[in-house]
C-alpha cells in the first residue's frame, strides 16, 4: 500500500550521493558551490508561521524492507524517492514516524517469506508541509483548485483516490511542490486507518504518521533498527 519499490528495483531506495554536504550536529553544512534549490514558480505562497517553524528539529523515521535492500541502503547511505502516481503525499522518500513496529509489519505483508529489516532514519524537518496544520491545509485546498482549473482548461479531469491509491492527492501535492514560492523539504501527515480500537473509539488500529522526504539532504543518518520485539502481537 505504501510507497516503496523494493520488489522492482533495489535502487529505488537509495539517495543520490553529494560530497558537497556532510552531516554535522544535525545540520546541513555546505561545501563548495551553493546547492541549487528545487525549481519553484511562486504561484502559491507558503504561509510563514514562526511559532511552528523549526527547521533543525530532528524526526525519527522507520522504513521496512528486505534485509538485502536494507544492507545496501546502510552501506551506501542513500535512498531514491518513490515516484508512483498514487503516492499518498506525492513523490519522495517515505517513512513511518516513530513506529518501527508498523514498518516491520508492513514489510512482512509486502515481502512474505523474505528476510526483513527496518531502516532507521534521522531526518531534519527543514521547511515542512504539515497536512494537519490549519494554514497548510488551506494551501493544499488552493493547490487542488488551481490544478482542477488547469486540467479543465486542457479538457482533462483529475483522478480520484480509490482504495489504497491516492492518485488525486499525489497529483495535487506534486502540483503544490512545483508551484510554491518555497522549497518543501519534508511533509508530515497523520492518517486514520483500520478498525476502531474499541467501541465508539476515534482511535484506529493502524493510525500512523507518515513522513515524506522531498529534499534528500534532510536524511542525515541511516542505520539498521534493532528489530528485537517487533514481532510481538500488537493486533495489527
Amino acid at each position: 500500500m505504501y510507497k516503496t519499490s523494493d520488489s522492482k528495483d533495489v535502487d529505488d531506495h537509495r539517495q543520490p550521493q553529494d560530497s558537497r554536504w556532510e552531516y554535522q550536529q544535525f545540520r546541513l553544512i555546505p561545501h563548495g558551490p551553493e546547492e541549487q534549490p528545487l525549481p519553484v514558480s511562486g504561484l502559491l505562497r507558503f504561509p510563514q508561521i514562526p511559532a511552528v517553524d523549526q527547521p533543525d528539529l530532528v524526526m525519527l523515521g522507520f522504513h521496512g524492507t528486505s534485509a538485502d535492500v536494507g544492507r545496501q541502503i546502510i552501506n551506501e547511505q542513500r535512498m531514491i524517492p518513490s515516484t508512483h502516481e498514487y503516492e499518498w503525499l506525492g513523490h519522495g522518500v517515505y517513512f513511518w514516524e516513530d513506529d518501527p513496529v508498523r514498518a516491520w509489519k508492513w514489510a512482512q505483508d509486502r515481502f512474505p517469506g523474505k528476510d526483513l529489516t527496518v531502516v532507521k532514519a534521522r531526518i531534519l524537518r527543514g521547511t515542512c508541509l504539515i497536512t494537519a496544520n490549519s494554514a497548510h491545509g488551506v494551501l493544499i485546498k488552493k493547490a487542488e483548485a488551481f490544478l482542477v482549473d488547469r486540467e479543465a482548461q486542457e479538457g482533462r479531469l483529475l483522478p480520484l483516490n480509490r482504495g489504497s491509491r491516492s492518485d488525486r492527492d499525489c497529483a495535487v501535492l506534486n502540483f503544490l511542490y512545483e508551484n510554491l514560492d518555497t522549497q518543501i523539504d519534508t511533509v508530515r501527515a497523520p492518517f486514520h486507518e483500520g478498525r476502531a480500537r474499541y467501541d465508539s473509539s476515534r482511535f484506529q488500529e493502524k493510525d500512523h504518521v507518515q513522513v515524506c522526504v522531498r529534499n534528500p539532504k534532510c536524511i542525515v543518518e541511516l542505520s539498521l533498527c534493532d528489530i528485537s520485539g517487533l514481532d510481538e502481537d500488537f493486533s495489527l
